[in-house]
């Protein structure tokens, strides 16, 4: 765990400092943005950066540091505004930006415009990124269960996998926690629904033998996130929370 730190904090002064792109055959980079509350995780690749949801309070500038000489393409865990808000903003300002996949719950006519401002792209090259879906739908969603429509990806990596819940609670978890196979090693969890006491049950963090490290984009001081409960179920689990509001962008070469 003392290495990963290392990794954490080594990277979070590079990302401010450095100004040549990633060279080919680096890792990949993982970015929790420092938004507010809210949501935009992003994964840099030799040619890609790889963004998981878009929205937050705030948009961050390193953003285009890291992603202007790249392909962009956006992975939309949920419907709700702090998951969405910037992809006109994205559309103007990313090159080659494009939509892999959008929200599974329903959205506002306006949600929709904005949205439709994104190209559709293929998710061919996601995959071979080593981005995976495991969402699991219910039967039957009522109208207060909209989260349990939110989209789950694991992005895979030889040094241990990252967990991109989106929105998902507890009865969520319970459906697609069967689709991460022991050989994702996930050791990185982006807390889901930005640690609300609804999600990461005791069930799923029982499934994740190898989790070390779990990150909060997220807002404690005016939303209450990541929640007492959450926190202290992942520390008798022995691992690590960190939070945006605490550390600002997140950075951590995978």
């Amino acid at each position: 765990m003392t290495h990963l730190f290392v990794k954490i904090f080594a990277v979070l002064s590079i990302l401010f400092w450095q100004t040549k792109p990633i060279s080919p055959g680096l890792k990949p980079l993982l970015i929790i943005w420092d938004i507010g509350q809210g949501l935009w995780v992003t994964i840099v690749t030799d040619r890609a950066c790889h963004h998981f949801d878009i929205g937050g309070e705030k948009w961050p500038p390193p953003v285009q540091h890291w992603c202007r000489s790249r392909d962009n393409d956006l992975f939309i865990s949920h419907g709700d505004e702090d998951h969405i808000k910037f992809v006109p903003w994205a559309v103007r300002h990313l090159p080659r930006f494009c939509l892999v996949a959008g929200p599974l719950d329903e959205i506002s006519a306006r949600k929709k415009q904005n949205l439709s401002l994104a190209r559709p792209c293929s998710a061919e090259s996601a995959r071979d990124a080593g981005i995976r879906e495991i969402t699991t739908l219910p039967t039957h969603v009522s109208e207060h269960d909209h989260n349990l429509l939110s989209r789950v990806y694991v992005f895979d990596s030889p040094e241990g996998a990252v967990l991109l819940p989106g929105d998902s609670i507890v009865e969520g978890e319970a459906l697609w926690l069967k689709q991460l196979r022991a050989e994702y090693h996930i050791r990185i969890l982006v807390l889901g629904h930005h640690g609300s006491r609804t999600s990461t049950g005791e069930a799923l963090l029982r499934h994740l033998p190898d989790l070390s490290i779990a990150i909060a984009s997220a807002r404690k001081a005016k939303y209450g996130h990541p929640h007492a409960e959450v926190v202290r179920r992942l520390l008798d689990h022995h691992i690590s929370v960190l939070t945006t509001e605490d550390y600002g962008h997140i950075a951590i070469r995978l």
